[in-house]
């Protein structure tokens, strides 16, 4: 040691041997007699009377040998005990089959430290127990086969513990039945959220309670979250889980709506903006499909995924297995993974910065463009401008991307034109042109010199402004490159927002060139994900579509003015409402656009009403209450004078946003279509004036 005695003693804490020890001879005593403590009274062991025991240690784990020292240990001081478990935990730590070699000998000469008198006898009852103990109370049995004989095969446990067959056992949320047909997953799940949806029921009637939109945006996060759990396993449009899926989906668009029971499922299924199962369940394998393409490649469902792609179906042995990844891949027409747009998982960490500025103005473009023409005429030499932009044409190849520099003062100095491919987005174009101004800079900087790259794209220029592991991490990639280099050069470079189409000489020349670069032979026929992602929303549409034609046909050849005859096909991804419509308003308007409601022709058909007459002896439809009846002519001037395109008619005013509001406007002064209208009772003012 190479401290003096006195720093010794201070060093080395206080040993609690036979007594308290706090000189350093002590310690040292009591040290060594704990480590190695003289033989027991009994007679020391000789040639004569030494016979040699088989020590069959355990095979136990750092920290079931260090439980089994430390709870020994009761004094408050580091006392002899303690240093010697620490002497042992760290030997085991080192070599365990060394440690107890040594033990045995030293033990069957006879030596037995204090410290191991009380743990050794933990370890070998710790040795004595199961390697695996089972919960039986967690423990399931399960055979994946239709046989009989699969009942009478119980799990036995090493502790004679018996495990019986079930047909159904929960893993991870999804319920495996022996045949894996998936059939007790989809009826406990809709079991389960039809639950959740009652619950949810009680927030809002005909009447009262919520708005259409809060009822909507409850049943997307609590109800369809728990139906279509694990949609992406089991998923094959398979009957049984339609229908029990779209019993529900039904119930939930009427009770959006706040609209009868008799009300037609497709027409509230639009009128909802709720995707029917069938369509939505398709569109959540497509998602999955193209999330698929951002995994690493080390991932196993990226792994299994290239092997099914890269495997020939006609020569497989297997042709007719079905694969459900097969099924995923093949959700979108032409997707493969090895021409898709590629992201590297956890590439950004947290606290990495940008090496470039990104500045998008608030002002308007009319005033940011008038402030843009006065910023480049007091710009002062060294000063380079770059615009770029994307376009996109109906005779084009493909997306086509343009540059154009100019120098302070404000003449062309180079242009460049590419085409992406038709794979691709104008999105996807705006950022290739902000990257190649960027690898422009970079390729021609000099010291002091300053660059500003304009683009009309805020979408573009937000996603370069943050760092992220999301689609179009390759661009901010080459943009981060080339500032890498921009800085080495001593020169700086900008990102800003430019208004398009304000008469900004640049921009106007960006877009002229990426106008005629549409029609260049495109340079890259990889996907984007954002192509992806309209590709999907597209074959969504599209199932739409077809199933309104299909409800079409079959509901005009019964009844010519019906929902499907009177209205043509709307798809749009919410409600058409506004959001600050009363309850009691929305459900009236929903009524008489569907019409099933509280007027006379529908209430007739189910014996409500002895006539299907109004008031003024005409029959009483949602057309004749909103354009034609003569006791509301005085709400129907403001209703008329509100819309200037003529004639008014019943898509006018139910299917446009100027009509919609209109008519809701109507129906709070009249209250036509609501329960109190039909049963005469007052309006609510009234009631309170009356009492």
């Amino acid at each position: 040691m190479a401290y003096t005695k006195d720093q010794k003693v201070e060093k080395i804490p206080p040993i609690h041997g036979e007594i308290l020890e706090k000189t350093f001879k002590g310690k040292c005593k009591a040290f060594r007699k704990a480590l190695f403590p003289p033989p027991p009274t009994a007679e020391l062991p000789s040639f004569l009377n030494y016979q040699e025991s088989i020590w069959d240690w355990p095979q136990l784990s750092i920290s079931e040998l260090e439980q089994a020292c430390s709870s020994k240990v009761k004094s408050s001081t580091p006392g002899p005990d303690a240093i010697t478990q620490d002497i042992i935990t760290a030997t085991f730590k080192f070599n365990p089959e060394i440690l107890f070699i040594a033990y045995s000998i030293l033990f069957n000469y006879g030596y037995h430290p204090r410290a191991l008198q009380k743990e050794i006898a933990t370890l070998f009852a710790k040795g004595e127990q199961l390697d695996i103990i089972f919960d039986t109370s967690k423990t399931e049995l399960i055979h994946f086969t239709a046989k009989k004989e699969r009942i009478e095969r119980a799990l036995i446990l090493p502790n004679n513990d018996r495990i019986e067959h079930k047909d159904t056992v929960k893993w991870l949320g999804i319920y495996l039945d022996n045949r894996l047909s998936f059939k007790s997953h989809v009826s406990i799940r809709v079991s389960q959220a039809r639950q959740a949806f009652y619950r949810l029921g009680r927030l809002a009637n005909i009447e009262l309670g919520l708005s259409t939109h809060a009822i909507r945006q409850l049943y997307l996060a609590c109800v369809t979250s728990v139906s279509d759990y694990g949609a992406q396993i089991y998923w094959q449009n398979q009957p049984y889980a339609t229908k029990k899926l779209q019993s529900l989906h039904n119930l939930a668009c009427r009770k959006t709506l706040g609209v009868f029971r008799t009300a037609p499922t497709v027409p509230t299924s639009l009128e909802a903006s709720l995707l029917p199962p069938a369509i939505r369940l398709n569109s959540t394998i497509r998602n999955y499909a193209s999330r698929a393409n951002l995994l690493a490649n080390t991932h196993p469902i990226a792994k299994a995924i290239t092997r099914i792609q890269s495997t020939n179906l006609q020569r497989s042995k297997k042709p007719n297995q079905h694969r459900q990844l097969q099924t995923i891949t093949n959700a979108i027409p032409k997707n493969n993974k090895r021409d898709t747009e590629q992201t590297i998982p956890y590439r950004f960490r947290p606290w990495d910065t940008l090496n470039y500025t990104v500045t998008v103005s608030q002002k308007s473009k009319e005033e940011e463009a008038n402030a843009h023409q006065a910023y480049i005429k007091t710009r002062l030499d060294n000063y380079t401008t770059i615009y770029s932009d994307a376009s996109q044409t109906q005779e084009g190849k493909g997306i086509g991307v343009g540059i154009a520099v100019y120098n302070s003062t404000q003449q062309e100095i180079y242009s460049e034109t590419v085409n992406i491919g038709q794979y691709q987005l104008v999105y996807n174009g705006e950022l290739e042109g902000i990257t190649r101004a960027f690898e422009y800079a970079a390729k021609n900087a000099t010291t002091d010199q300053e660059f500003e790259v304009y683009a009309d794209n805020q979408a573009a220029i937000y996603r370069l402004k943050n760092l992220s592991d999301n689609p179009g991490q390759h661009w901010q990639l080459r943009c981060l490159k080339a500032a890498n280099t921009i800085r080495r050069k001593q020169a700086n470079i900008h990102l800003l927002w430019a208004p398009g189409h304000t008469d900004i000489v640049g921009n106007e020349r960006a877009d002229y060139l990426a106008k005629e670069a549409t029609k260049e032979d495109p340079r890259s026929t990889t996907k984007s994900i954002a192509y992806l992602g309209t590709t999907i929303k597209r074959i969504q549409q599209t199932e739409q579509r077809q199933e309104y034609e299909k409800y079409k046909a079959r509901a005009t050849a019964l009844n010519k003015a019906t929902y499907s005859a009177k209205y043509p096909l709307k798809i749009s991804k919410t409600i058409q409402m506004p959001q600050n419509t009363k309850r009691v308003t929305s459900s009236a308007f929903y009524s008489l656009k569907l019409g099933h409601g509280y007027f006379n022709s529908y209430l007739k058909r189910f014996k409500k009403r002895d006539s299907n007459r109004c008031t003024c002896q005409n029959i009483q439809t949602p057309e004749h209450l909103l354009l034609y009846c003569h006791l509301y002519k005085d709400h129907r001037k403001t209703l008329l004078q509100t819309i200037k395109h003529r004639p008014v008619t019943l898509p006018l005013l139910l299917h446009t946003s100027i009509g919609i509001e209109a008519t809701l406007a109507f129906i709070t002064s009249t209250r036509i279509g609501t329960r109190k209208w039909y049963l005469g009772q007052p309006p609510e003012d009234l009631q309170r004036d009356t009492v």
